[in-house]
């Protein structure tokens, strides 16, 4: 890439985004910086073992989304998300609605402002709460811990600001949608900090209010002080032309709790990074993963359980459902230090394809320099078992029936292990609408 190309590029993009907002001069020297990094490291490898790779964002092959047209039909269509939550019998404490990198809405009950809670768009935070945002922005993900990241940190356009002071337990979940129509890029990173003593659940949600083909890079940046616990549902459903980015980092303090179910059945690429840096006694982190992929999809999910200090804990369930030419790659790391005697850890990834040409492949991986451990890790690929078909329809159901109660149950064996039983339906019926749409889908190609 050329000084001449990367510098058209850049005046045109921050043409249509960066004056949107006036920003400090730390922000503006943080995204500097951030793109100098960017320009400075070389691309990744090319995959190992002649693995199929997912394209990386590039800054030449990038544009900006355009304005929304029609703000209220936006709108209309993002309540509806909201509301088929709501229907569920899930409440809310608040939600912020965002759309083409534009915040729409935000809200948090007032009781919860009084605890000193603050739930708002990351813009918003950069006026009302600067000290913090510059405290906290980058402190996870920084510039030099990856290309995208990078990206990410110099042109992120939207995201939000979530904190808990210490002991502020919510008893309602949070729910945060990220939308987005058209094409183009869009650049989302958001920061959630709890202080000691806190607790959530957060359901952050990504989905396509349209026809959408955009690029999109979302970064999640958590800090969880001592003894706070966080139940975390992240939603990737965006339209199947999507090419998605995805990074969610949480660093634990002291006893801290923190529990995530990444759910995917969207975007036609997805690279979802997962990691948890447990540098801290008594931290404790459970990664849980849903993908259901169809058509040709092509999914990869990569995760890093760190654990540096003794007495800690993290354990790892990815489960796939392929069809059709669908293809899922996951590639996991344990790491455990030599001072982190006495931890527990262990990962596992299954898949379950249900045509002939879907294909998964797995890459579970350990580094212990600890002597007292308990650690293991391992993989499971395959078609439905057929002794188990046999025996539901012998009982009356037919194949497709049979088919889908073990596809169902054996995402149940994920799902159920996600704390908040809360939303335990809700997420059901999402598993459930995609799996018929995608047997519609595929049974309308086969006619």
């Amino acid at each position: 890439m050329t000084e001449t190309l990367t510098t058209h590029w850049m005046q045109a993009f921050d043409a249509t985004r960066l004056p949107q907002h006036s920003e400090p001069e730390w922000l503006l020297k943080l995204r500097k910086q951030a793109f100098e990094v960017y320009l400075d490291m070389p691309e990744p490898p090319p995959p190992q073992r002649g693995l199929r790779r997912i394209p990386s964002l590039k800054v030449d092959e990038l544009s900006a989304l355009q304005p929304m047209a029609d703000t209220e039909s936006v709108e209309a269509l993002l309540n509806q998300r909201l509301q088929s939550w709501l229907q569920t019998g899930q409440a809310f404490g608040g939600q912020t609605i965002a759309h083409n990198g534009q915040t729409l809405q935000t809200q948090l009950k007032a009781e919860l402002e009084a605890q000193g809670a603050i739930f708002c768009s990351l813009h918003e935070a950069l006026v009302q709460h600067p000290e913090q945002v510059q405290k906290y922005l980058g402190s996870v993900y920084p510039a030099i811990a990856g290309r995208e990241l990078a990206l990410n940190l110099a042109y992120w356009q939207t995201g939000y600001f979530l904190y808990l002071p210490r002991q502020c337990k919510l008893s309602l979940p949070l729910y945060a949608l990220q939308s987005l129509s058209g094409s183009g890029s869009l650049f989302q990173r958001s920061l959630v900090v709890l202080e000691a003593g806190a607790e959530l659940t957060l359901v952050h949600d990504a989905w396509s209010a349209g026809q959408a083909a955009a690029r999109v890079s979302d970064v999640l940046e958590i800090q969880l002080g001592d003894g706070a616990v966080l139940n975390q549902l992240n939603l990737q459903q965006w339209e199947k032309s999507v090419h998605c980015h995805s990074y969610s980092q949480a660093q634990l303090g002291r006893d801290a709790r923190y529990h995530v179910l990444n759910l995917a059945s969207g975007s036609l690429y997805h690279y979802l990074q997962t990691g948890t840096g447990l540098a801290q006694k008594g931290a404790e982190a459970r990664l849980l993963g849903l993908f259901v992929a169809s058509g040709e999809q092509h999914f990869r999910q990569q995760s890093l359980q760190n654990h540096l200090s003794p007495h800690t804990v993290s354990h790892l369930q990815y489960h796939g459902v392929m069809r059709d030419q669908a293809y899922s790659f996951y590639n996991g790391m344990i790491y455990v230090a030599e001072a982190a005697q006495q931890t527990e850890s262990n990962q596992l990834s299954k898949n379950l394809l249900l045509s002939e040409k879907a294909r998964a492949d797995a890459i579970p991986n350990l580094e212990i320099l600890a002597d007292d451990v308990q650690s293991g890790h391992g993989a499971a690929i395959g078609a439905i078992d057929r002794d188990q078909l046999f025996y539901l329809m012998s009982r009356g159901f037919g194949q497709t029936e049979a088919e889908a109660l073990i596809t169902e149950g054996f995402m149940e064996e994920v799902l159920l292990q996600f704390p908040d039983a809360r939303l335990h339906a809700p997420v059901q019926q999402l598993l459930a609408i995609q799996m018929l749409q995608d047997q519609l889908a595929e049974a309308e190609s086969e006619g």
